[in-house]
């Protein structure tokens, strides 16, 4: 789930050709999907329409098989990398 159509059409045609690339419009719509199939990763971006990047990680994880996470932003701050190093287990 990456905020912006444009941003995230060009993630999926970067890396379609090797992967198969799901993308929802929000958090909810992507928690869905992570909970109807398996998924080895999840790329999210921080700023979502409807909550946080970290949030949805946090449920991701909460998953009986969780995806590795990854978070993207153009707003990044030394206090989110902190943020994503705790939800890492560090």
């Amino acid at each position: 789930m990456i905020d912006g159509r444009r941003a995230a059409e060009g993630l999926r045609a970067a890396l379609e050709d090797r992967y198969d690339v799901y993308l929802a419009e929000d958090a909810q719509a992507a928690m869905g999907l992570l909970e109807q199939e398996h998924f080895d990763v999840l790329l999210t971006d921080f700023r979502l329409p409807t909550e946080d990047g970290m949030k949805l990680i946090a449920r991701a994880k909460s998953l009986s098989k969780p995806p590795i996470c990854i978070l993207m932003t153009a707003y990044g701050s030394e206090e989110l990398a902190v943020r994503g190093d705790e939800a890492r287990g560090r």
